[in-house]
Parts: structure tokens; sequence; C-alpha cells
């Protein structure tokens, strides 16, 4: 979810710059401006890359947090300690940002250009969602729900097949 109340508009001069990095490109979908955003397609395209450099350059603009989601508590310290680095590289050879993301025990923080560290987002397993029910999450502009397996638990969305009988 890309909560509708920050400007993304502003947004767009950093995504003209990285999007011929050749990966996904978010900018298109950021236009919509829908309460409710799904990313599908084959593995490695850049889905999480490019929502990873929205979420860095939303935060530096507009000071919008985000809460990264996962499957269970296991996922989320197995993926979250690296889910930036593809886009600190990116930011930085493509806008010329310096950034830095840190992640430890549910807390992701950012630090631009040497400035001090600043609390960015947190981290939750969806299987702990009974308490997080009711807490507010303030300044949360986004929540990132990364890997939805799809039916078969086998093949993931936008996955090519060559069974007929499937599409």
């Amino acid at each position: 979810m890309i909560n509708n109340c920050h400007k993304v508009g502003n947004l767009y001069k950093y995504f003209d710059m990285i999007d011929s990095s050749g990966f996904y490109s978010i900018k298109p979908l950021l236009s919509y401006e829908k309460p409710f955003m799904f990313i599908t397609g084959s593995r490695s395209i850049g889905k999480s890359t490019s929502v990873a450099c929205f979420l860095i350059l939303d935060f530096k603009e507009n000071g919008s947090k985000f809460v990264y989601v996962r499957r269970d508590k296991d996922e989320v310290q197995e993926t979250a300690p690296e889910f930036f680095t593809n886009a600190e590289r990116i930011i930085s050879e493509k806008c010329g940002i310096q950034c830095s993301v840190k992640y430890k025990a549910g807390s992701f923080t950012i630090s631009f250009d040497g400035e001090p560290e600043q609390e960015f987002g947190i981290a939750i397993g969806l299987s702990l969602q009974r308490k997080y029910k009711s807490k507010p999450f303030d300044g949360v502009g986004t929540i990132l729900y990364d890997e939805f397996l799809p039916e078969s638990h086998t093949s993931y969305l936008g996955s090519y097949t060559t069974d007929p009988g499937r599409e």
C-alpha cells in the first residue's frame, strides 16, 4: 500500500535518472495514485529494488516512513538486512545521493550524505500481525508486503510455464 497523502510527483525526477538502470520501473505505477498497488512478475527483474529506491527517496523528499512485512519473523531476519543494498548503490550512482540504510532488531535507520541516522521504517512478520493490529504507525506512508506466494507454492506469479492449461 502506498499512501496518496504524500507527494509522489516530486519523486519522478529521481526515477527519470534511475529508470535507465534496466530494472523494473515503479514510476508508471505511482502515477495511478491508488491506495493499493500490486507488482507481479518474473524473479530478478528489479521489482523489490525499484520499491526500495522509492522508499529511500520518499523518505528523503517527504519524510514518509514504511513498514516492511514478510510471512514470518525468520524471513524478516533473513531478508531485511540486505533489502536496500542495490537501492543504495543505484541512488548513489544515478542520483548522486549518498545514503546508508541499517537494519537492527526490527528497525531500519537511514542517513544521507553522512548526516545523523534517522528512524526510517520497521520490519514485521505477518505471523505477528495481532501484536501490531492496534498499534499506530506514525508517519508511515507505505506498507510493503514482499514476496507473495501463488496458490501452487511451487512457482512465482509471472513465471513462464509450458503447461497449456495454465496462463
